[in-house]
């Protein structure tokens, strides 16, 4: 991804809007929480959350200024689009560079999840590889609305 605010996670300036944005943001309700990247073996449940929240309104915000991602198409092209959460933050509005501008509903996402592949096979993260299939595989984040699936490597 390329963002076209800041870059690699390094603190940045912010306007007073990003802040309002930054801070209205909660994590969803869920049953269990994912564990983050930079957790520590002796974190606590409420410090692994604030973590996950803080990486959460991150990318939220990455996206609500824009970012340029790989999109996988169903004919296995490869194209950038540009990706950007509209004002109300429930919109995902996709620009393929052609003229369309297409926006999906957040609310009307069913599922997302993360596959692996590796010479044109798909298989699920957790998968041990060959180390030499390892090294030429890639990581697909699919989300998936009712009648369509976005593909982002």
């Amino acid at each position: 991804p390329r963002s076209l605010g800041r870059g690699g996670g390094a603190p940045w300036a912010i306007t007073p809007r990003q802040r309002d944005i930054r801070d209205s943001l909660q994590l969803p309700k869920l049953q269990s929480y994912p564990v983050p990247p930079d957790a520590e073996p002796g974190d606590t449940e409420d410090e692994r959350r604030r973590k996950l929240l803080r990486m959460y309104q991150e990318v939220a915000l990455d996206l609500h200024t824009g970012m340029y991602l790989t999109q996988l198409n169903a004919d296995r092209d490869y194209s950038d689009i540009h990706c950007q959460l509209m004002e109300d933050m429930t919109t995902l509005k996709l620009d393929q560079s052609n003229g369309r501008i297409i926006e999906f509903p957040l609310t009307n996402v069913s599922k997302v999840y993360r596959i692996v592949k590796s010479d044109d096979k798909i298989y699920t993260p957790g998968t041990l590889l060959p180390h030499d299939r390892a090294m030429r595989s890639e990581h697909i984040v699919v989300v998936e609305f009712l009648r369509r699936k976005l593909a982002f490597v």
